[in-house]
C-alpha cells in the first residue's frame, strides 16, 4: 500500500486542517477566516493523509489576474503544512512533493482552472521546491522604508476614507482608478484591485482591520489614488495601492503624513523587486526580503522566462496580511 494517501480535502475536513495548522504555525484559523480564504476565494486544498490522520496540506486560492493586458486567473498558494514527524521527508517519495505535484498537475497550467500559480515562499522553501523540480524563481519581495513626516496637510489635495458607510459613487471611483492603474502595468501581470476585490479583501476581512483612505484633488473632480494601511505598535506599511505610478510620491507622501498623525515611527511596504525604483525614487530605503517569488514548471504552462520580473505584488496580495 502506499504510504501516503494524496486528495482532495471536503468541508467535513476543516477540523483536521485546523489542528494541522494549530500545530504547524502555532495560532488558530477561526472557520471565518477560512470561510473568508478558501470558500470565497474559489479556494482549493490538498491533503496528505498517513494512517487516516491528515499530516500535510497544500492550498490555493484563486486570484483573477491581467496576464500581460488580459484577463486570466492565477491562484496563490498557501498555508502549505507537513507535520513536523513528516517534515524530513523532502524527496519525491514525501508528502510535499506528492501534494505540491498532485496540485500543480491538477489545477495550473494551459487548460487548467488556473494558468499561473504564485506565492510567497522563504528562500529555503523556494530552494527545496527547485530542488525536487516544482518551481522556478521568477521574482523576490524587497522592503522599502521610510521615517514620518509632517502632520501638516497637503492643501491641494483631501482625503476620503473609504469604509462599509460608503457614497453610492465609491464603486466607480475604486475602478476608475484601478483602470488607470491596470493601463500602467499592460507589460505586466497583476491582480485585480477593482471594487468587488478591494471590498472583500479589505472591507470584509474577518479579522484584520485596514486604513483604506481615497486622495483627490481638494478643488475639481480628480482622483490620484487609494493606499491601504495597517498599523501595528509602531509602524506603518502601506499594504496596497490603486492607482497609476506616477501617483505613488503623493501616496508615499500622505502615508508617512498618517503614519505621523497615529504615533507611528516608521513607513514601510513589500514590493517585487522590479518595481522598487518607483518607491525608491521618493527618498525610501530599499532592503532584501527572505521572500521569493515561484512559477510552475511542473505541468505545462507559460515559460518562467516570460514571467520573470513582471509580477505586480504587495503585501496585501498576501492572504496572511
Amino acid at each position: 500500500m502506499a504510504q501516503w494517501d494524496i486528495d482532495i480535502l471536503t468541508k467535513e475536513d476543516t477540523p483536521d486542517f485546523f489542528a494541522l495548522f494549530k500545530k504547524t504555525f502555532h495560532q488558530e484559523m477561526s472557520p471565518d477566516f477560512w470561510q473568508w480564504k478558501y470558500r470565497l476565494h474559489s479556494g482549493r486544498q490538498i491533503g496528505a493523509w498517513r494512517e487516516n490522520r491528515l499530516a500535510g496540506h497544500y492550498g490555493g486560492m484563486g486570484r483573477e489576474i491581467l496576464f500581460f493586458g488580459r484577463p486570466e486567473m492565477a491562484v496563490q498558494i498557501g498555508d502549505v503544512m507537513v507535520d513536523e514527524k513528516e517534515r524530513g521527508v523532502l524527496t519525491r517519495k514525501g508528502p510535499f512533493f506528492l501534494m505540491a505535484a498532485t496540485f500543480l498537475e491538477r489545477y495550473i497550467g494551459f487548460g487548467k482552472p488556473y494558468l499561473i500559480g504564485f506565492g510567497f515562499p522563504n528562500e529555503r522553501a523556494m530552494k527545496v521546491a527547485e530542488r525536487l523540480s516544482l518551481y522556478a524563481e521568477v521574482g523576490c519581495m524587497v522592503e522599502i522604508s521610510w521615517n514620518t513626516r509632517s502632520k501638516l496637510p497637503l492643501w491641494s489635495t483631501r482625503l476620503q476614507p473609504i469604509d462599509r458607510n460608503r457614497p453610492e459613487n465609491l464603486p466607480s471611483v475604486v475602478d476608475t482608478c484601478w483602470q488607470r492603474m491596470a493601463a500602467d502595468l499592460s507589460g505586466d501581470i497583476v491582480g485585480l484591485r477593482d471594487w468587488p476585490y478591494l471590498q472583500h479583501r479589505y472591507l470584509n476581512h474577518p479579522h484584520q482591520p485596514y486604513q483604506i483612505v481615497l486622495i483627490s484633488n481638494r478643488l475639481g473632480a480628480r482622483m490620484h489614488g487609494i493606499m491601504v494601511l495597517r498599523y501595528d505598535a509602531e509602524d506603518c506599511e502601506i499594504i496596497d495601492i490603486i492607482a497609476p505610478l506616477r501617483e505613488i510620491p503623493l501616496i508615499v507622501t500622505h502615508a508617512r503624513r498618517l503614519a505621523g498623525i497615529h504615533g507611528a515611527k516608521r513607513v514601510f511596504c513589500h514590493i517585487t523587486e522590479n518595481f522598487a525604483a518607483h518607491f525608491t525614487a521618493t527618498g525610501g530605503r530599499s532592503q532584501p526580503t527572505n521572500i521569493r517569488i515561484p512559477a510552475n514548471i511542473w505541468s505545462a504552462g507559460p515559460a518562467p522566462a516570460i514571467l520573470k520580473d513582471h509580477w505586480w505584488l504587495m503585501s496585501g496580495d498576501k492572504d496572511f496580511r
